[in-house]
């Protein structure tokens, strides 16, 4: 009321009509807010990292297909077809993985009844491995029934993975230059071939 009265005054007796801008007590709560802009857009921003990171880590630091038997990281979809060794290594390292060895590769196989290629499963009576790799090492590795494993088109490997017939190792043929152990998946085979074969996959590992 003191106030009014003293802007009632100034313009009868002073004619200051810019007084009559001078808000009144209350007139602060009258003024637009945007109290909420920063935090939405803080909020907005979380979510976006967090469906990034997603689709990055799925929280166990694999960002392929992490095999729960042996916690090794896989590329998955990978290559059906490098053009040759080579071209499996320059895929895997531009890729940011390598090549497995003959040994870890042979952990992707899965064979649900007991058969032939069971030998080849870790552990099994299929000798090649890290201290043997010749030939006659492959002795004992067998053959299942062609495309009747548990996987995509019947490869005998996870179901999850996508469908790569051959698959390039790392581990060279102790004996014959130029050839590389490997593992056909449709068969379970544990086989050599040289290296310039053009339709050989890979599947790469990531050191986590």
């Amino acid at each position: 009321m003191k106030s009014l009265t003293i802007v009632c005054l100034c313009v009868l007796v002073l004619g200051c009509t810019d007084t009559l801008r001078l808000v009144s007590p209350d007139a602060s709560t009258d003024a637009p807010t945007d109290v909420d802009s920063d935090t939405d857009t803080d909020t907005d921003t979380e979510e976006l990292d967090a469906s990034v990171d997603a689709s990055v880590d799925a929280g166990d630091g694999c960002i392929g297909w992490l095999d729960s038997n042996t916690g090794l990281c896989w590329s998955n979809p990978s290559l059906e077809a490098s053009g040759g060794y080579n071209g499996a290594v320059t895929y895997c390292t531009d890729n940011g993985g390598r090549i497995p060895d003959i040994w870890e590769l042979r952990t992707l196989l899965r064979v649900p009844t007991v058969d032939e290629c069971s030998t080849n499963l870790p552990g099994g009576a299929c000798g090649v491995g890290p201290d043997c790799t010749s030939p006659e090492c492959a002795d004992d590795c067998g053959a299942c029934e062609l495309i009747n494993g548990p996987g995509i088109g019947g490869l005998y490997q996870d179901p999850a993975l996508n469908a790569v017939n051959f698959l390039w190792s790392a581990t060279p043929v102790a004996t014959l230059m130029d050839e590389w152990w490997l593992v056909y998946m449709e068969s379970g085979e544990i086989v050599h071939y040289p290296e310039t074969t053009p339709y050989v996959g890979v599947r790469c590992i990531y050191d986590n």
